[in-house]
């Protein structure tokens, strides 16, 4: 979501600065030096933005193959514990050691 609205307001920033640029020329020396310190502020506050969301998209891809990574060991391990309860219903008398390598 974060980065579609960035992508969605990205041609409103380029916009923004080409115009403040075209702007600056026309105005006096103050009045484009305030400018220009806005247009500095406005660039910097896009670039944190953009480092920010991309930083979360990176993290939350990670987190998504550690959770995916985890479920996969959930499922082999919950499948050796019902090979070994079966294993443990099917025995009457103590395993044998062949049996016991076979859990293994």
């Amino acid at each position: 979501e974060l980065e579609e609205g960035l992508s969605s307001h990205q041609p409103v920033y380029i916009t923004l600065n080409a115009s403040g640029t075209d702007i600056i020329q026309d105005l006096s020396t103050a009045d484009g030096c305030l400018l220009q310190e806005k247009l500095n502020g406005l660039n910097k506050r896009w670039a944190a933005i953009s480092t920010e969301v991309k930083d979360r998209h990176r993290r939350l891809e990670g987190d998504s193959q550690q959770r995916s990574d985890l479920k996969n060991q959930l499922d082999e391990f919950g499948l050796w514990l019902d090979k070994v309860w079966n294993s443990v219903k099917a025995v009457h008398s103590p395993p044998t050691e062949h049996d016991l390598k076979e859990l293994k």
